[in-house]
């Protein structure tokens, strides 16, 4: 997890690994940064949404002895997209705007969404996050009121988001390698704490349709988004999910081919391969230069959604791959058996075509035949053809 929050112009100097005076996205350009006083102990982003410093140890580190903030468009790192996805789901939506938090931890980004649609449309909405961890959760009510979040428009579920209700083991509270509360939100299924487990396919289940799906579940997301891949089809616009090993990534891409989505951002994730056994950050190209990810990023949008001229445009947008690397062969691969799959169709439109003919050709043939032996049986009908065959036997009994 990274910041989206960047110190004022007097800090920029020493500080312009975080801070984008330029909001590179155009979707950045439909909400003006907010400027105004902050309150003791908190920071504030670009939408005027406030938070507590204390949430996060990185918080405190970068901005704990700043005298005065102001909030920058966010920094072009792997949180950027998962920016570009929220805002543009909310610019999208229409009448009610529906979002899911899964792994919300303070609710981050379902409070962001709160503040960008008082900005364009000022919608009704409904937002719901899904967090196990107790003090997150806590957390993440206390953030959204703090943010004047309608909370009777929320639905806030303590438990694990998993592919099926029931209990599962759960990371809660400090980790022995990981560091306190407010030094991670890795939490993951598998943990040693019994806690309710909540499935995707119950969330949707009264919903009519939901805007955004953002999902950072710590190595579940397949499973999750496989088990209610039918709910998915019917009623979810965008899905946003960080991704976190490779065979998640593959399988996800496999997933929403299959149910024929449109892939958006498709960027890897860190592997724990180096010498040192540390987690190296993965650099991905991207259409806004070379970035370096620690979770992967995929974007996927429902096709049954979009609109025509979009879709045109969405499925012309070339995929910027890393051209080495673990994962990358099996992409290419599906890519050029995709590519191998297309030219097959052609050949086959055109062998139906060349059929077509020949049936056609086949057709006139027959009508020729049917016309000749017509033809043919009204000369064996008429008179002449009688005295022809009767002079041929005549000639017969003659012949010596």
């Amino acid at each position: 997890m990274t910041s989206d929050i960047s110190h004022s112009d007097e800090n920029k100097a020493d500080s312009s690994e975080m801070v984008d005076e330029s909001p590179g996205h155009e979707i950045f350009l439909r909400f003006p940064r907010w400027q105004g006083e902050i309150p003791e102990g908190h920071c504030v982003n670009f939408l005027g949404v406030k938070t507590k410093i204390k949430y996060f140890t990185l918080l405190q580190t970068l901005f704990a002895n700043s005298p005065d903030w102001r909030g920058d468009y966010p920094i072009q790192n792997e949180e950027y997209f998962e920016w570009i996805d929220l805002l543009e789901a909310v610019a999208n939506a229409k009448e009610h705007f529906r979002m899911i938090e899964l792994g919300a931890g303070w609710g981050r980004w379902i409070c962001n969404a709160a503040a960008a649609l008082k900005q364009v449309n000022n919608l009704p909405y409904t937002l719901i996050g899904v967090e196990a961890e107790p003090t997150h959760f806590q957390w993440m009510m206390e953030h959204l009121a703090a943010n004047g979040v309608d909370l009777n428009c929320c639905q806030l579920i303590q438990a694990a988001v998993a592919a099926s209700d029931g209990e599962i083991g759960f990371d809660v509270g400090d980790h022995p390698r990981w560091g306190r509360i407010d030094d991670w939100y890795g939490q993951s299924i598998g943990g040693s704490t019994l806690v309710k487990s909540v499935s995707l396919n119950t969330l949707l289940e009264p919903l009519e349709s939901v805007d955004l799906i953002d999902l950072d579940v710590q190595g579940a997301e397949y499973e999750i988004l496989k088990a209610a891949a039918h709910q998915l089809q019917k009623k979810v616009k965008r899905v946003h999910i960080e991704t976190h090993n490779r065979d998640v990534e593959l399988g996800l891409r496999e997933l929403f081919s299959r149910i024929h989505w449109i892939n958006v951002y498709d960027y890897l994730c860190a592997i724990n391969d180096s010498p040192s056994g540390e987690q190296e950050l993965w650099e991905n190209r991207t259409e806004f230069g070379s970035i370096k990810f620690q979770g992967g990023v995929q974007t996927w949008l429902n096709a049954a959604f979009v609109n025509p001229e979009a879709l045109i445009k969405l499925s012309a947008r070339p995929l910027v791959l890393k051209e080495k690397g673990y994962g990358y062969q099996q992409l290419r691969e599906l890519r050029e058996s995709e590519q191998k799959l297309r030219e097959s169709e052609l050949k086959l439109r055109v062998l139906e075509q060349k059929f077509h003919g020949s049936e056609r050709k086949l057709s006139e043939l027959q009508e020729k035949l049917d016309e000749s032996l017509e033809i043919q049986q009204r000369i064996f009908n008429s008179s002449g053809w009688r005295f022809l065959e009767r002079m041929r036997r005549l000639r017969e009994l003659l012949a010596p």
